[in-house]
Order: C-alpha cells, then sequence, then structure tokens
C-alpha cells in the first residue's frame, strides 16, 4: 500500500469515493475483527500492541472514524519520550474513561504495568515471540485483580 494511500485510510473517504470500497473494515479483516473485539470490550479497558507503528498509525485512524473512542484512547510508541510515558500509564490506570491503549510492543513491552486492563489484543505478532510474551504480561501483573484475556 503507498503512504499516500495509508495517508488517506480510515476516516477519510478516499476509498469510498474512487468505488473501491465502501467499508474499511472490508479492506482487511484483521481491521474486521479488531472492530468486532472493541466493540465487545466497549465497557473494558484494552491493551492493544502492534509491532508496527505503521499499523499503529491506521488503528488510530480507524478508531477515529468510529467516533466511539474520542478522547478514550491513549498511545505509546518509540516517538514518546519518558515523562510522558508515565503520564499516559498513570492515566489509562486512574481513568476508566480511557478504553484503550495502543502501545508499540517494543516500546511498550517491557518496563510498563498497566493492570487495570484485562484485554490484550496482540494485532501485529512479532517475529520473535517473547516481545509478545513480555507484552502480553504488561496487564498479568502483582496486582491485578481480574482474568486477562489474550487475543492474537
Amino acid at each position: 500500500m503507498t503512504d499516500s494511500l495509508k495517508s488517506q485510510m480510515p476516516g477519510n473517504n478516499f476509498i469510498a469515493a474512487n468505488k473501491l470500497q465502501d467499508n474499511h473494515t472490508a479492506i482487511s479483516g484483521k481491521l474486521e475483527m479488531l472492530e468486532k473485539l472493541l466493540e465487545k470490550f466497549r465497557s473494558q479497558q484494552c491493551l492493544l500492541f502492534s509491532y508496527s507503528t505503521v499499523t499503529l498509525d491506521i488503528i488510530e485512524k480507524f478508531i477515529q472514524s468510529t467516533g466511539r473512542y474520542s478522547g478514550g484512547y491513549l498511545r505509546l510508541d518509540g516517538g514518546t519520550n519518558t515523562a510522558n510515558r508515565d503520564k499516559l500509564v498513570k492515566k489509562f490506570q486512574s481513568d476508566k474513561t480511557q478504553k484503550i491503549f495502543l502501545i508499540s510492543t517494543k516500546a511498550g513491552g517491557m518496563g510498563l504495568n498497566l493492570t487495570s486492563a484485562s484485554k490484550v489484543i496482540i494485532y501485529d505478532v512479532n517475529w520473535n515471540p517473547s516481545y509478545d510474551e513480555q507484552a502480553m504480561d504488561r496487564a498479568f501483573r502483582i496486582g491485578q485483580k481480574k482474568n486477562v484475556h489474550v487475543y492474537r
């Protein structure tokens, strides 16, 4: 997919206007399943990991396009500085209106305690399974009082 096309997906009408597709989730089975999972978990907090920050960009635009989570999601990736990382983690842990935490697997897979979430989605699996295991463990920590469910 070209950069010009990616920059216009989802949330804009490039594809619909060019009659390639009317439904953004029809472009990708993974996006369609993600939409179903997020709808199912709508009242709960969810960690969403992706190995690719470009994929996080697409997911973020998709979430924005639905209008269901405006102001209710956060993002942490390699471009997030240390001071902001701590603020984002504290906000997600304390503010239950923050339903989705978009996290790049490498930047957020280690050293974070995110026990307010009990749902973990690994959207893009890493070539090294230990990164995904570390990502899953962000919710399954000391202090977790709920069962943690992981979706890959």
